[in-house]
């Protein structure tokens, strides 16, 4: 019986061990691809600010009215 209480108490500290590191690898997985996924979005911008120029006109009598 002593045993099986032990052998129980293995493998419930076991299971909480293995959901703690599953927990552990997803959060790290997710830094990961969120940083991945941010230096991405940053090189398109880059590639559409360098490719794609903006230029933005205005007129000085935009406000008054005619």
């Amino acid at each position: 019986m002593k045993h099986l209480i032990i052998l129980l108490a293995m493998g419930i500290c076991s299971c909480n061990w293995a959901k703690e590191k599953t927990k552990e690898t997803a959060n790290k997985t997710g830094e990961v691809v969120a940083t991945a996924g941010s230096e991405f979005a940053n090189g398109v911008a880059k590639g559409v600010e360098k490719h794609f120029p903006i230029k933005l006109f205005y007129r000085n009598n935009l406000s008054e009215k005619d």
